[in-house]
């Protein structure tokens, strides 16, 4: 462990678009032998815990871990907990892998979501750089959200590393800008594709596939969501238009009953409905704090 240098610092601040750095550290484990020969440790797809001390309070809703790369100079949202006593906050991260850490403060928001439902949620995300408006001071949340969007913003809630683009579906151009992200999440298995081997990016989400995705990711961070027979009948019990889910009908129950999704209404699911941004967010926002990944 390794505290930064300031121009590391300065090289984070610039990446996290001027955010405040409050601590930042180098954390590598490796293996030595005998002759002082080394290699680094794997710790697998697992994510493993860490915990950092900072010297003063921090705002849960506007600050988050990130991990910084120096080679393309960006920031990644990692899945974080903050604890503070006397005083003294504790962040605690949960990801696979040495690199290069810092804590950054933002406070971000957009104007056209002033008032709006999904306001919090969205601002909330956006400080931890898992959502970003499609402007500096605009977010369009209601408007519809794609495959492919929706695939990558599941995999920065994760904090996982972009994967190398190998063939996975024939419609996913390895030069495309979500091609690493839609790979990393079929390797962490939250996505699968059609029977014609296409996976449809720019084909607009359904609600449906949204809570298929969520519930695989639940899986993924370790999370037992399955129920019974009974139970799902029990949750679907209240919406009229029950009866017309189909491969869905599991994961949707799963989603509801743990809390990731609600109904279009009290008596209608709308599972086949197409999901806006806003949505997005806000089941991605639930989906991070049932897996505890964020406060």
């Amino acid at each position: 462990m390794k505290k930064l240098s300031g121009s590391e610092h300065d090289e984070i601040k610039q990446a996290a678009n001027g955010a405040s750095v409050a601590d930042g550290v180098h954390l590598s484990v490796e293996a030595v032998n005998k002759e002082g020969r080394t290699v680094p440790v794997s710790f697998g797809s697992a994510p493993v815990t860490y915990q950092l001390l900072l010297g003063k309070a921090v705002d849960r809703s506007k600050a988050t871990v990130v991990l910084y790369d120096p080679v393309t100079k960006r920031v990644r949202f990692v899945p974080t907990l903050f604890d503070t006593r006397n005083g003294q906050t504790a962040a605690t991260l949960k990801r696979s892998g040495n690199g290069t850490y810092a804590i950054i403060e933002m406070n971000k928001s957009f104007a056209d979501m002033a008032n709006h439902w999904a306001q919090a949620d969205v601002e909330l995300l956006a400080n931890k750089l898992v959502v970003e408006g499609v402007s500096d001071n605009r977010f369009e949340g209601d408007r519809p959200i794609t495959r492919s969007e929706f695939a990558a913003l599941l995999v920065r809630a994760l904090g996982l590393n972009p994967a190398t683009a190998q063939g996975g579906f024939n419609d996913v151009a390895s030069g495309a800008w979500y091609a690493e992200d839609v790979a990393a999440a079929a390797a962490a298995g939250l996505i699968s594709g059609y029977e014609d081997g296409s996976f449809r990016p720019d084909r607009q989400i359904k609600r449906e596939e949204q809570a298929a995705m969520l519930i695989r990711a639940m899986s993924y961070a370790g999370v037992d969501t399955q129920i019974s027979q009974a139970k799902q009948s029990e949750v679907l019990a209240p919406f009229k238009d029950a009866s017309s889910l189909g491969w869905s009908k599991a994961e949707v129950t799963a989603a509801i009953h743990a809390g990731l999704m609600n109904g279009m209404t009290a008596e209608t699911l709308e599972a086949g409905g197409i999901a806006t941004r806003a949505q997005s967010a806000v089941m991605l926002k639930r989906f991070l704090s049932k897996a505890n990944y964020i406060n």
